[in-house]
């Protein structure tokens, strides 16, 4: 259950059988198994739904399939085909579908919009910190015991175009008829009603990603989405079907949570309302730049997770920076330069120097590291040496030449400078954030990236 909202279908108990239908005609039924490979769900019918002609090299893929998994409704969008098998001229027997979205609980239908949705995150519990759960002293017998939930209450933020709001949902269930076990459970969910009903790739991007984001900058750490639950648009608030987009994030090896102590701040140190107002805005702002640095928790190549850390530097300087314009005595310098020149040079000269009055790439660095304040300065050590590696290593990608930084040969370098990026992006955003320096964000940065960090300072000196 999702913050309250049933749903009998996990990702781990895959595969599924079902009835499956098109949108198109619902009148022809065929069976087939929903199921996981490689992380993706895919559906194969027994069967063809649709029109069939053996002659053509495309064949007609339904825009949505709908299905009854059980007592539960199922509707799978965004379907690529892959492959079929058939006898003779008789349509196909078994067709293969790759499916991009399933959504169980409900019927809906392709482009659908939604007024609400409501998302729960690995480290959305740590990050909130309000545990729930008490065991009371009890004058009852001994062989009872007591577990009493403390609702902590809906928190709320105002955000363009919609209302967030974290509460906390909890479940029961048991094993063997009651005569096994008992398991009592309860999670931290943000939901987002919006003032106007959006498409699924509409509220991932512009609601789901950047609390992922938020999440994942406190716990400095990946914070996948566990799942997430919509209600469709025009639904009776009061008995609304809602359908819950069965991811298969959990099953690709989402780590344990870290403890709470281990984050960067927790709810207790802020006030959700203006945090996450005051993280909406910066998110609008810098644009990617806080994809970029969530990039740099996952594996990659060295070489484009270096380049993403650079432009991550980059682009959070031009964003924040207001646009600089030439100033007089830049203005007259360029004309004196332009008059010396042959007049038939002047026009690529002036295109040459047009922006010359903007800073250069090394000195972006070096205003966004100053923004990072002491934290990152002692991580550093040689912020000149520091700044030159990344200068050369960037400039190096597109201009080969012995002498410069090599990516590639010197790939444990870059690994551990890539890290003092990526904490130096996180240290302004938390600064962005009006975060001041607690205690516990410094010994995290001592204690869990201190070795690496003081390695990358001894390297790009060298």
């Amino acid at each position: 259950m999702l913050c309250g909202v049933p749903n009998d279908l996990r990702a781990k108990d895959a595969p599924f059988d079902g009835r499956w239908w098109s949108d198109d005609d619902q009148s022809h039924v065929v069976g087939g198994r929903l199921d996981l490979e490689g992380g993706y769900w895919v559906l194969t019918m027994f069967g063809w739904l649709g029109p069939w002609d053996r002659g053509r090299d495309a064949h007609h893929v339904p825009a949505v399939i709908h299905g009854q998994i059980g007592p539960t409704p199922v509707t799978l969008l965004d379907l690529v085909p892959r492959g079929w098998r058939a006898s003779g001229t008789d349509p196909p027997y078994e067709r293969r579908l790759a499916v991009n979205t399933a959504i169980a609980g409900l019927h809906t239908i392709a482009g659908a919009k939604f007024d609400s949705a409501a998302v729960r995150l690995l480290h959305l519990n740590e990050w909130a910190n309000r545990g729930p759960w008490t065991f009371p002293s009890t004058t009852a017998p001994s062989s009872q015991h007591v577990v009493v939930f403390t609702d902590p209450g809906e928190l709320t933020a105002d955000l363009p175009a919609a209302k967030a709001r974290l509460w906390r949902g909890w479940d029961q269930s048991a094993g063997e008829g009651n005569l096994s076990s008992l398991t009592l459970a309860s999670d931290e969910c943000v939901q987002f009603d919006f003032h106007t009903p959006l498409d699924l790739a509409a509220i991932d991007h512009d609601y789901v990603r950047p609390l992922r984001n938020l999440v994942e900058l406190a716990a400095a750490a990946r914070s996948p989405t566990l799942e997430l639950a919509v209600t469709p648009d025009g639904a009776d608030t009061t008995l609304a079907p809602t359908g819950t987009v069965l991811s298969a994030a959990p099953l690709r090896d989402v780590p344990q949570p870290k403890p709470w102590l281990w984050f960067l701040f927790t709810l207790g140190d802020v006030d959700f309302s203006t945090m996450v107002s005051r993280w909406w805005r910066l998110h609008s702002e810098i644009g990617v730049v806080p994809d970029l640095v969530a990039e740099l928790s996952d594996p990659g190549y060295v070489g484009n997770q270096f380049l993403n850390a650079a432009s991550a530097i980059e682009g959070y300087h031009r964003h924040r920076q207001k646009k600089q314009k030439a100033s007089p005595e830049h203005k007259a310098r360029v004309k004196r330069i332009v008059d010396a020149a042959p007049v038939k040079d002047h026009t690529w000269l002036m295109t040459q120097l047009a922006f010359s009055h903007q800073p250069d790439f090394a000195e972006r660095v070096e205003e966004v590291a100053a923004l990072a304040g002491p934290p990152f300065a002692k991580a550093v050590g040689d912020p000149e040496r520091w700044r030159t590696w990344i200068k050369q290593g960037r400039n190096s990608v597109a201009h080969r030449d012995p002498s410069m930084v090599d990516l590639e040969r010197d790939w444990r370098t870059t690994v551990r400078v890539t890290a003092t990026i990526r904490w130096l992006m996180m240290l302004v955003f938390l600064r962005d954030l009006g975060i001041p320096d607690s205690d516990r964000c410094r010994q995290t940065i001592d204690n869990h990236e201190g070795t690496r960090l003081g390695r990358a300072q001894r390297d790009a000196g060298q």
